[in-house]
């Protein structure tokens, strides 16, 4: 099993991924309920709320103060919160809505990671730090799926009827004037449990007489939508009849189009022609994966890998570095590997080799697939560490950040940047 499998059956324990798939994803909402505090020791919880707000600063893009009939605190875009008046926010009963915290905190970057390559999704994570007998959103529903981890403490959570299936993200979540009814389900996320919510599913949730900390992985997938859009403008841009203006049939006259099934025939001929789809669900597989703001090259060992490089060897082991987002593309007869501040272009062959070095968070450099010579693998694993993506591992190993096995796992050896 490759670590980033090992995060996924973390995330889902005790429930498989094919099962997930099969019965709940887009589906209905899961609730795993695990009676393990320590779940998510590690990760994101109260203590790390503290240092990310002393140490990563967070500005008033990525921190809002919300409480539910109350007006949002808000903070400029570039102007750095200050923990004085978040904390005293918090006293009054406002909720901590951290933005993004997977692009400045390594930990989290790894859980969302392995959802985003596992699921073939774009994710992103957010942390909601809510005080005792407090609300932070009216309810509401969402245009993603989400994970839901309970890391601190226990909050209620009230789920209602769906209005729509599956929205688009950006649709309006007001009910009607009747309400949004009384609750469907109700159920209380103690530390360590999950829960999964499909995009659409109405919902709000409170606390009692504790502190709460949970983090949102949020779920956006390439959709049927987006597929059939691109669809269309490839078509459009392929033959001019699609760019012709429909015609008018007189001055007078109402304009004259062609009929419905007459437009539907054609367009299917055209949409025939393409080809196989799946060069162009590849290509919108790299824009949704792509990230668009990230960790970046995290800090532990960088400089020290590349004091080292000369003397790497097959027997070199390497390991991923924390927050390497890269996204791995075929294109015909050549591999693009899209990462953080830049991309490598690398012949079709040495696809196999580059997958398992990005999915195997340690391995041996003589461990790469024997697709490519002794020699090629140690030159692509130097130009890996060149990088950023991988670092030479230095003494006995250490635990691994996208795994959080044991409490504390997550951020040893590491610092927030």
């Amino acid at each position: 099993m490759s670590d980033l499998d090992r995060v996924i059956s973390k995330l889902l324990d005790p429930i498989s991924l094919p099962t997930f798939l099969e019965a709940y994803w887009e589906k209905q909402p899961l609730h795993v309920q695990r009676q393990a505090p320590d779940h998510y020791a590690g990760l994101f919880g109260l203590e790390e709320v503290e240092q990310y707000l002393f140490t990563v600063k967070p500005r008033g893009n990525e921190l809002r103060l919300v409480a539910r009939g109350r007006p949002d605190i808000v903070f400029h875009e570039y102007e750095e919160a200050p923990p004085r008046v978040v904390f005293e926010a918090f006293r009054e009963g406002y909720t901590l809505n951290l933005n993004g915290v997977h692009r400045r905190w390594p930990p989290v970057h790894a859980l969302v990671e392995a959802v985003q390559r596992r699921l073939r999704c774009y994710a992103n994570g957010n942390a909601y730090v809510t005080g005792p007998a407090s609300q932070g959103f009216d309810t509401h529903h969402d245009g993603h799926d989400v994970f839901v981890l309970q890391t601190r403490g226990r909050k209620r959570w009230r789920l209602y009827a769906v209005r729509e299936e599956l929205p688009l993200e950006g649709r309006a979540t007001s009910p009607e004037d009747s309400g949004w009814g009384e609750p469907v389900r109700e159920i209380e996320l103690s530390a360590g449990d999950l829960l999964y919510l499909p995009r659409g599913v109405p919902h709000s949730a409170t606390t009692d007489d504790c502190c709460s900390v949970h983090l949102s992985i949020g779920i956006r997938p390439l959709l049927m939508e987006s597929v059939l859009s691109e669809l269309i403008r490839t078509v459009v841009r392929e033959h001019a009849h699609w760019r012709r203006a429909v015609a008018p049939a007189g001055t007078r006259a109402a304009r004259h189009a062609p009929s419905l099934q007459s437009l539907v025939a054609r367009l299917s001929e055209d949409l025939g022609a393409l080809g196989p789809l799946e060069p162009l669900l590849e290509s919108l597989e790299e824009k949704l994966l792509r990230p668009e703001e990230a960790v970046g090259v995290g800090p532990g060992g960088y400089l020290h890998s590349l004091e080292r490089l000369e003397a790497l060897d097959l027997d070199s082991e390497l390991e991923c570095r924390p927050g390497h987002a890269s996204v791995l593309t075929r294109r015909g007869e050549e591999v693009v590997l899209t990462f953080i501040g830049g991309s490598l272009v690398a012949p079709a062959f040495c696809e196999p080799a580059l997958r398992y070095a990005l999915e195997q968070s340690r391995f041996r450099v003589g461990g790469l697939p024997e697709s490519l010579t002794g020699e090629a693998r140690v030159t692509l694993c130097r130009r890996l560490v060149r990088e950023g993506l991988l670092r030479l591992v230095d003494g006995a190993a250490q635990p691994l950040e996208s795994d959080f096995r044991e409490p504390g796992t997550w951020l040893e050896g590491h610092a927030p940047q």
